[in-house]
């Protein structure tokens, strides 16, 4: 086995952290730590001042909630586009699509 030399200055990575089963990225310098949840698409839920320990993330009342308690209800998706065209020349495309909800178990 070969021996692995963890870094305690300068820019690191650590990925072997766990919360609630999700998989946690953590990056973190002498000033600041992110952490990262990977298997919710990479939202971040830790943005840590150290050296005055201070959390700039809001934390919701109802937690963290895994996205295996979600459940996709598709319905027939409705697909709505416009082609604007400015007096320039200049055309633009708007497209709004609706159909998809995400209900929690």
């Amino acid at each position: 086995m070969l021996y692995e030399h963890f870094r305690n200055y300068g820019c690191r990575l650590h990925m072997d952290y766990f919360y609630k089963n999700l998989r946690v990225a953590v990056l973190e310098n002498e000033y600041l730590r992110v952490s990262v949840l990977i298997d919710k698409g990479t939202d971040i839920f830790e943005f840590l001042y150290k050296p005055k320990d201070m959390d700039f993330m809001w934390l919701s009342p109802w937690g963290i909630n895994s996205p295996a308690n979600l459940s996709l209800q598709f319905q027939p998706v409705r697909v709505i586009s416009w082609i604007i065209t400015r007096e320039d020349g200049r055309k633009y495309c708007l497209i709004l699509v609706m159909g998809a909800n995400i209900m929690a178990q």
